[in-house]
């Protein structure tokens, strides 16, 4: 059997997003994240990231800083506009890698937000994903994974370096079902089921049923960077 082999890229998940569940990427996650300042997980993961030291934005932004430390306040005699100006002054941000900020984060002299910057930005991918549901445009991802496989005599390796579950969520279902050692190669020891928000290291592990063997052979590899894990 041969294998048919593809590189997916942040492109294919951005490609199925709803006008008003916008999916960010790399280059863009903190002037798309800022359009989920409503959840309190986000919110506090940007505002955090304007105060850490030393400063991870290759670009000055006085304005996002001094928001944020408004917001990380908590004052309750805080402007109501507050957030929505918080919001627009992260859009208006020049684009930057989030992996070029985190790598400026955690460092020895680091303060707390910088020294949780990983922990935090983990949680909050995990978070937006978990806001935005499975409610994307399917029919693009769908008909292309159904003409693939349609190949029975190759088994197919997708090489993904999305954070999300997206393209694993397609395949199961085009199978009906997940099988998670089939697609990734090992049985993980369990799952999370429910959201412990503002402690992640808090969530209880649920063990994971058995599943049969999915009726495609789909492999899917995750080569992240070190802060996605």
């Amino acid at each position: 059997m041969g294998t048919l082999l593809y590189f997916v890229g942040a492109g294919l998940t951005r490609s199925l997003a709803l006008p008003d569940r916008p999916i960010p990427a790399m280059f863009d996650f903190i002037n798309t994240a800022a359009e989920y300042l409503f959840d309190k997980v986000v919110l506090t993961t940007l505002a955090s990231l304007e105060i850490a030291e030393p400063y991870p934005y290759a670009w000055e932004a006085p304005l996002c800083r001094t928001l944020a430390q408004q917001l990380l306040d908590r004052n309750p005699q805080l402007p109501p506009d507050l957030q929505s100006r918080f919001r627009q002054a992260l859009r208006d941000r020049p684009s930057e890698s989030i992996e070029d900020l985190l790598d400026r984060t955690g460092g020895r002299a680091s303060n707390l937000p910088s020294q949780t910057a990983d922990l935090r930005f983990q949680y909050a991918v995990a978070r937006i994903f978990a806001l935005i549901e499975w409610q994307v445009n399917w029919h693009a991802l769908d008909t292309f994974l159904q003409r693939q496989f349609q190949n029975r005599t190759s088994a197919h390796t997708f090489v993904t370096f999305n954070y999300d579950l997206v393209l694993e969520h397609a395949i199961e279902r085009y199978s009906g079902r997940l099988d998670l050692l089939g697609i990734y190669g090992f049985r993980p020891i369990g799952g999370i089921v429910s959201d412990p928000t503002g402690n992640p290291l808090g969530a209880q592990i649920t063990a994971l049923h058995e599943q049969p063997p999915s009726k495609v052979d789909a492999f899917v590899l995750k080569p992240h960077s070190k802060w996605i894990r």
